[in-house]
C-alpha cells in the first residue's frame, strides 16, 4: 500500500492520498466497512495520526493535533461515500466520535456486525484496576450484540464457533472471512472448508516461490 502526501494549492492543507483505495460504501448489505476500517487504521498509524481516533487525555496532544484532526476529517471525506457524510457532519472536529459513529452505523446494519459484536464481547479484557469501567464497557458491548439477536437472526453455537475459528486468522484471510460473512445463512462448515482451501493455496504458493524457477537442461 501506497501512502503520500498531495498538496492542491499553495494555501491548501495536505491531505492523505491512498491509490487503489476503494471508498467505506453506505451502509447495508453491502457494507465493507470491516476490510475499510482495517486499511484506514493503517493509513492512519503509517502517518502518525491514529491517536485521533483514539481516546487521548487533552494534556496529551501534541501542539499539531487541530491541524492533524483536519487531515483525517479530509481524508474521510474524500475515502467514504456521500451517505456517510451525516455522520462526519454530526462529529464536527471530533475525531474520535467520527471514527466510532462510523464504526456503529455500519456494524448496526451490516450483516456480518453480529459477529463483530460477538468477538468483541468474548476478547474484552479488563485494563488496570477498574473493574467499573470495565463492566460498563463489556454492559455497552453485550447490548450491541443483544440488539442484532431476533428470532429471526438467533445467536447459535454455530456463531460462537465462527467466531472462536475467526479469532486467529492472518489478516491476509480477513478479506476472505468478510465476504463469507456477508453471506446469507453461511455455516460454519463452509466457512472452515473455504479457510482449509485457503490454507492450501497459500501453501501451494509458497512451495513453488521457495522451489524458484526450473532449471533448464
Amino acid at each position: 500500500m501506497s501512502v503520500k502526501m498531495e498538496s492542491e494549492s499553495a494555501s491548501s492543507k495536505n491531505r492523505l492520498s491512498i491509490p487503489g483505495f476503494e471508498k467505506l460504501n453506505a451502509p447495508g448489505s453491502k457494507s465493507n466497512y470491516l476490510d475499510w476500517s482495517l486499511v484506514a487504521r493503517s493509513v492512519l498509524q503509517t502517518e502518525g495520526l491514529l491517536y485521533t481516533i483514539e481516546r487521548t487525555d487533552p494534556k496529551d496532544r501534541p501542539a499539531t493535533y487541530k491541524a492533524d484532526c483536519m487531515k483525517v476529517k479530509t481524508f474521510f471525506l474524500c475515502y467514504v461515500e456521500t451517505s456517510n457524510y451525516t455522520v462526519i457532519c454530526q462529529c464536527r472536529e471530533d475525531m474520535t466520535a467520527m471514527w466510532s459513529a462510523l464504526q456503529e452505523l455500519h456494524l448496526n446494519s451490516s450483516s456480518a456486525s453480529k459477529m463483530y459484536w460477538l468477538k468483541s464481547l468474548v476478547t474484552k479484557r479488563m485494563e488496570g484496576n477498574n473493574v467499573d469501567a470495565y463492566l460498563d464497557k463489556v454492559q455497552t458491548l453485550h447490548d450491541h450484540l443483544d440488539s442484532l439477536v431476533t428470532l429471526e437472526n438467533p445467536l447459535c453455537t454455530n456463531d460462537i464457533l465462527v467466531a472462536t475459528i475467526s479469532l486467529p486468522v492472518p489478516i491476509d484471510w480477513q478479506h476472505t472471512l468478510t465476504a463469507l460473512l456477508q453471506c446469507p445463512n453461511i455455516t460454519s462448515n463452509k466457512i472452515i472448508s473455504a479457510l482449509r482451501t485457503t490454507s492450501s493455496t497459500d501453501q501451494s504458493l509458497s512451495t513453488s516461490s521457495q522451489a524458484g524457477p526450473a532449471k533448464q537442461q
